[in-house]
């Protein structure tokens, strides 16, 4: 018996992915008289693996708003101006990658939700698990062209990263 449990304790360690993040609720969040979401999300990524490991994330387009009222589909911040990053025309700026050693961990603060006074949609008001997520580097293959539509449609639809958060409730109100 203590074999199997030996060999069932190291699964569940080689299972256990080497980085974890967390999502805490500092302000809630809240629609302003403009519509604009606001509040303070913070986000620990953590590193416990035994090598350095590099990541990159989405900024505030990384949140997923699942409702928990409704039946509506999942929602996330999108930014026009993150299209260029989304379609493979533009290198995500290098402020969007990082580099943990083993044991370190990073706290990222969530304090404006805007891009530069663009136009964005947050999420309508109601209850949501909220989760973020992040990975590994990748490149996006070029869409050949700037096209807002395919734009959104990538974003509404794309699948969490590999490492993602456990899901915080917020009650998103005006």
């Amino acid at each position: 018996m203590t074999y199997a449990r030996n060999v069932l304790i190291a699964l569940l360690l080689l299972a256990a992915p080497p980085v974890d993040v967390q999502v805490h609720l500092k302000k809630p969040l809240k629609l302003n008289k403009r519509g604009d979401l606001t509040g303070v999300l913070e986000v620990r990524i953590t590193n416990g693996g035994t090598e350095p490991v590099t990541l990159q994330h989405r900024d505030v387009h990384a949140f997923r708003f699942v409702p928990t009222s409704s039946d509506a589909g999942t929602q996330v911040i999108f930014h026009s101006c993150d299209c260029g990053f989304e379609l493979g025309l533009d290198k995500p700026p290098a402020s969007r990658t990082l580099t943990l050693k083993p044991g370190e961990h990073r706290i990222l603060t969530f304090d404006s939700f805007e891009c530069g006074g663009g136009p964005y949609r947050p999420p309508p008001p109601g209850r949501y698990q909220v989760t973020w997520s992040l990975g590994p580097p990748t490149s996006t293959p070029s869409a050949g062209r700037f096209d807002l539509e395919k734009c959104d449609l990538l974003v509404h639809n794309r699948a969490a990263e590999p490492f993602e958060s456990a899901p915080v409730s917020v009650e998103l109100r005006r």
